[in-house]
């Protein structure tokens, strides 16, 4: 099973204690006060080393097959579970783990390390096995090498590969990019009155995953996907999104906005009435502003009347029973 020693002397080292699993322990990590053992016929065990000298088991899941490796990266214990391939554990209750997902690789799956959404896995038969465990439910093949030898462990460095090929003793392998392209969407936004509120910027990847935002120049300021307009002039946004462990980065995509000045109000400067009951109104504001004319019998129903643009005069219909009502005006 486990065993714990005291390296704090490197040239006098002492058992502190130890856990006899009930299987045969090949793999360990521990993370905090946990350590998370591959343990052969027994699956993944659970033990709490908060007190070196006396673990005790917490909890395990009887894997499949037979666990030979294991990492584990925040709540989920990657499992290299021999003639069943790779086996995702949900250990967020360390008592009660249990299984989200799995891979069948096609040889003998001896040791596993997780980085991003990808899990290599050491598999005896078939080298080196790249699989996508962003959807830990339904993990997936990428991409594999043929070492050549018997692959019983792997560790990644960056770009570069480092396996224990039984035989062929240590093999490194470069890692070629495999991550997949992806590409922005960012409509660009109308050209925006500057009294308005913060703008939502809405620019999408084809990953799915998040957009962030940068003024490249112009009067304004963004946090998260607001854009706060501070003045007139054209602002310049670019939208990226930086990639992971699956995509590559996107191509940055860039947008100018154009930002107008707060529009003169519109007003009324004359009322008078004309002949045969008519009203006659002089309407003032943004020249070339354009003006809409409703009608409503009861406030709450509007018909457009007629559509102008400033400075305008309207002369409303005679008054009749047949168009009493009430009128405004809306500036677009």
């Amino acid at each position: 099973g486990l065993q714990v020693i005291d390296v704090s002397n490197p040239t006098t080292l002492r058992r502190l204690g130890g856990f006899d699993t009930s299987g045969q322990a090949t793999s360990v990590q521990v993370v905090g006060t946990l350590a998370y053992i591959a343990d052969g016929t027994a699956g993944l065990q659970v033990i709490d080393v908060s007190n070196p000298a006396a673990p005790r088991r917490l909890g395990g899941f009887d894997t499949s097959g037979n666990a030979y490796g294991v990492q584990v990266v925040g709540t989920l214990a990657y499992v290299a579970d021999y003639f069943d391939g790779l086996q995702v554990i949900d250990v967020s209750n360390p008592a009660a783990p249990r299984r989200l997902g799995g891979f069948d690789t096609s040889g003998i799956a001896y040791g596993v390390q997780v980085v991003g959404t990808l899990a290599y896995v050491a598999d005896y038969f078939d080298g080196l096995q790249v699989i996508d465990v962003s959807n830990p439910a339904a993990p997936r093949r990428l991409d594999g090498f043929d070492t050549g030898g018997t692959s019983l462990g792997v560790h990644v460095v960056g770009t570069l590969a480092f396996v224990a090929d039984g035989e062929w003793g240590l093999r490194i392998f470069g890692l070629s990019e495999s991550r997949l392209p992806q590409s922005l969407t960012f409509d660009p936004p109308l050209p925006a009155i500057l009294t308005h509120h913060p703008l939502t910027l809405a620019a999408t990847a084809s990953s799915g995953l998040p957009v962030t935002y940068q003024v490249i120049s112009g009067p304004a300021t963004v946090a998260g996907a607001l854009l706060t307009l501070t003045g007139e002039g054209t602002v310049v946004v670019r939208a990226e999104q930086g990639g992971d462990a699956q995509f590559l980065p996107a191509p940055p995509v860039q947008r100018d906005i154009t930002v107008l000045a707060a529009p003169t109000p519109l007003r009324l400067s004359e009322v008078s009435m004309v002949p045969e009951g008519r009203l006659r109104f002089r309407m003032e504001g943004p020249t070339g502003g354009r003006v809409v004319l409703q009608f409503s019998p009861d406030l709450r129903a509007w018909i457009a009347v007629s559509t102008n643009t400033v400075p305008m005069a309207v002369e409303l219909p005679a008054i009749s029973e047949q168009t009493t009502g009430f009128y405004r005006m809306i500036l677009h």
